[in-house]
């Protein structure tokens, strides 16, 4: 895939196409996600977007690499996007399903970053509809994923109501991930630490 020598292993596939580890000599692995030529537009779009957050300084959201075209045969032809980092699995897919440690510093972490992405994220003007994450557990690195169904916003004029509702469900979204691990919390003070991390986040 363009200067990219890889060694692809079968993770998943989704809506947006299928999800492989790619591995490289020397260097750490990457995501790749393959998908039909008829999907290439929404990945080049995808790719533009991280581009601009990761210009943005924006934390905790996946980076786009390199993209090429795969010829596979048989007339079939597929547009291949590569991102990284890759995070070990299992990763957790909420905060609320990590295991709890002792203090729950773990899930606060998670919490932190989470809405301080949010944040950054809204304020380099974009939002996203359908908020996913991935969690290493035993490190709570939280890592914002799959942004096809990103939104571009136009702070600078003035929110309009269709913005409005994009940035209210967003931050809905991840307050709900927040919500969803106060609520499982097996105690005050982990459910404090957990609510406390992520108003520091938005701080």
């Amino acid at each position: 895939c363009g200067n990219l020598d890889l060694d692809l292993e079968f993770i998943g596939s989704g809506g947006s196409g299928t999800v492989f580890r790619g591995d490289m000599k020397g260097r750490k692995p990457v995501v790749v996600k393959v998908s039909r030529k008829a999907s290439e537009n929404s990945v080049k779009r995808e790719a533009a977007i991280l581009i601009k957050l990761e210009q943005k300084l924006v934390n905790n959201v996946e980076r786009f690499v390199d993209s090429c075209d795969m010829d596979i045969g048989e007339g079939a032809t597929y547009f291949a996007g590569v991102f990284r980092p890759y995070l070990n699995p299992p990763e957790a897919s909420s905060i609320a399903t990590i295991k709890n440690d002792a203090t729950g510093a773990i899930k606060a972490k998670a919490s932190r970053q989470l809405m301080r992405t949010v944040i950054e994220m809204v304020n380099a003007d974009i939002a996203l509809t359908d908020l996913q994450v991935l969690i290493e557990p035993d490190t709570g690195q939280l890592l914002v994923i799959d942004l096809t169904e990103a939104e571009t916003l136009r702070l600078e004029q003035g929110l309009s109501f269709h913005d409005k509702a994009v940035v209210s469900s967003f931050f809905g979204e991840a307050l709900a991930f927040v919500e969803e691990a106060m609520t499982n919390a097996p105690n005050k003070q982990i459910r404090d630490s957990i609510r406390d991390a992520a108003l520091d986040g938005v701080k």
